[in-house]
């Protein structure tokens, strides 16, 4: 596994004796841009023994998250599914605004926990430079530059057992608008990371102006709307609105693959629940595809022409959630828009309205959910004047809902106007039959920069029927999509898969020691070697074949950088700058840590 050497690390450490204990840097192997953020911390008055206790209350915490209410929106799933690669190995995810304040964060509950009682790891701290001292967050938002910082190279005492990778997520005009950073033990962490990071940065800037761009055609001026009214009534008008802000269903029923007999009586209810105006739940785990099966009923219903409005009733605040479903007027709470904001129920009008992990609703928030699927009428937060609304309402949980109605934390009345007509997902280990279609298909359509696989072999195909599958289809996408970027377009083999799936009992994946990768990293079972080539080669491709910039991008120095093209044989890539421009630097974005 890639680590900064002995040497690098002894140097790194008498440094910051020297100077963050004494003033003093003497020589060092020290990087330019952590000596750069060292003299900033110390110039703050950080104290690099201590930590400052900088973290917004919750009002100023809600009125960030509003602020930035669009990027916290686009970025959660971007999140989830990284830390979906990650998960149980020690790690978590900050999203910052551009100012270092963290609005969301997800990862492993025992690193959170202790992370929040020694470094402030909860939504509302402040990981700017003036505070936090030397971190990715606020590194990268002070030189705008992507970095990982390893270990030492922190300037707090506390954060040195960590290794952080942060990417700067960029707006309108090339603008910083905030930055996402993965956080493990820095014994556990890998170059690779960064790759991972910046893949997910990258897909979360481009989504954000996209939705930016939308909610600008979406502003219709007054003297339009009232054209709209007087031709098609306002109904009209909110239709377009939906359809303006890219609220779209794009899977039918046909996109669900598999022959297993449980599948198919799920695509049968769903098809026959279409045909009506009912309201529906769908029971499944996670990543066994409900909203593949909300966006199809959709589809499949008279509802088709109207907008696909999706929420995630576990991804916001609970002090947000009921903004972002019922709307709000202007001034009706701090950081609230000047102009008020429909919320997803008035967005979803002629339409669907998709309500995923409904379980995870406050019950503060039920009742108000209630009443709405009661009388049909949604009332802005801050507004009197109720409206009336023709949307079909799609649910969906991974949780016992029943259960929850037993110990009191979901409303009985409240199950039963979504348990109307239920549908139950299958999960992947009880039609594993279709493990096989499901895998090909993946291996047709996943690939990381451009490349494409040379298909499965018979073992590879043999560890994938045999594994219990607790992500689903998910995990089974993950893992191809891994495999085909790991595998460099051949043949795909046991050694290409996840951990988890290759070394099943009776089975030793055997191009692996045990040693050249710990127990710990679960989510990945490759070569660290290959790894090592693999991240060079996309780098200097992501580089056109700048040996400084590619050095850069991995956190080394251009000379470390030299030996390894040397030590691998390598060439400096050339292409056309342009055809790169937006390729992560990591191939293997699936690939783990």
């Amino acid at each position: 596994m890639f680590r900064f050497d002995d040497e690098y690390r002894k140097s790194v450490q008498e440094a910051w004796a020297r100077f963050a204990l004494g003033g003093k840097i003497g020589e060092t192997l020290l990087r330019d841009e952590i000596l750069g953020s060292w003299k900033r911390s110390k110039s703050y008055g950080v104290d690099p023994r201590g930590i400052k206790p900088a973290v917004c209350g919750e009002d100023g915490i809600a009125a960030r998250i509003a602020e930035n209410i669009e990027l916290v929106r686009v970025g959660r799933p971007y999140m989830e599914r990284l830390y979906s690669i990650v998960a149980g190995s020690g790690f978590y995810l900050m999203l910052s605004d551009r100012n270092g304040i963290v609005l969301d964060l997800i990862g492993d509950e025992d690193i959170i926990r202790e992370g929040s009682k020694k470094t402030n790891l909860v939504v509302g701290a402040d990981r700017s430079e003036s505070y936090a001292g030397t971190n990715a967050i606020g590194t990268c938002l002070a030189t705008g530059q992507a970095i990982q910082i390893w270990g030492d190279e922190h300037y707090i005492e506390a954060h040195r057992i960590y290794a952080c990778s942060g990417g700067p997520i960029k707006g309108e005009n090339g603008d910083i608008i905030g930055c996402l950073n993965l956080t493990g033990l820095a014994d556990k962490v890998h170059i690779h990371t960064l790759g991972m990071v910046l893949s997910a940065v990258d897909g979360i800037s481009k989504e954000h102006e996209l939705r930016r761009a939308y909610a600008q055609v979406r502003q219709l001026n007054s003297q339009a709307e009232n054209i709209i009214a007087k031709l098609d009534g306002p109904r009209h008008s909110h239709s377009l609105a939906g359809r303006a802000g890219s609220f779209s269903a794009t899977f039918t029923f046909d996109d669900i693959i598999g022959g297993a007999d449980c599948l198919r009586q799920a695509i049968e209810l769903g098809k026959r629940a279409a045909a009506g105006d009912s309201t529906i739940l769908i029971l499944g785990e996670s990543g066994t595809g409900k909203e593949l099966f909300a966006q199809a009923i959709h589809n499949a219903s008279h509802y088709a022409k109207g907008p696909f409005v999706a929420i995630n009733c576990g991804a916001l605040p609970g002090s947000l959630i009921e903004s972002e479903l019922f709307g709000y007027e202007a001034g009706a709470f701090t950081g609230a828009s000047k102009n008020g904001n429909p919320g997803k129920f008035e967005l979803a009008d002629a339409g669907t309205i998709f309500l995923d992990e409904i379980g995870d609703m406050p019950l503060a928030t039920q009742a108000s959910m209630l009443r709405v699927i009661q009388t049909r009428e949604v009332v802005r937060i801050g507004g009197r004047i109720s409206k009336r609304l023709d949307v079909r309402i799609i649910a969906a949980t991974n949780q016992d809902l029943a259960g929850k109605v037993a110990d009191k934390s979901f409303r009985e009345d409240l199950y039963y106007r979504l348990n109307v007509i239920s549908i139950p997902v299958p999960p992947l280990r009880g039609r594993k039959e279709d493990i096989r279609l499901l895998a090909d298909r993946f291996l047709q359509t996943k690939g990381a920069g451009g490349t494409k696989s040379g298909g499965l072999s018979a073992e590879a195909y043999r560890l994938l029927m045999g594994h219990d599958w607790p992500g689903n289809v998910r995990e089974l996408e993950n893992a191809i999509e891994r495999a085909v970027g790991v595998s460099g377009g051949g043949m795909i083999g046991p050694q290409h898969l996840p951990e988890a799936i290759a070394r099943q009992k009776g089975h030793e994946a055997g191009a692996i020691a045990p040693a050249a990768f710990p127990a710990a990293h679960a989510a990945a079972d490759i070569n660290i070697e290959e790894l090592n080539q693999a991240a060079i080669r996309a780098a200097l491709r992501q580089t056109s074949g700048n040996v400084q910039k590619a050095a850069a991008l991995l956190g080394i120095s251009r000379r470390t950088l030299y030996r390894k093209i040397e030590k691998y044989s390598l060439r400096p890539y050339r292409e056309n700058p342009s055809a790169t421009a937006h390729r992560p630097i990591c191939p293997v974005t699936l690939s783990g840590i």
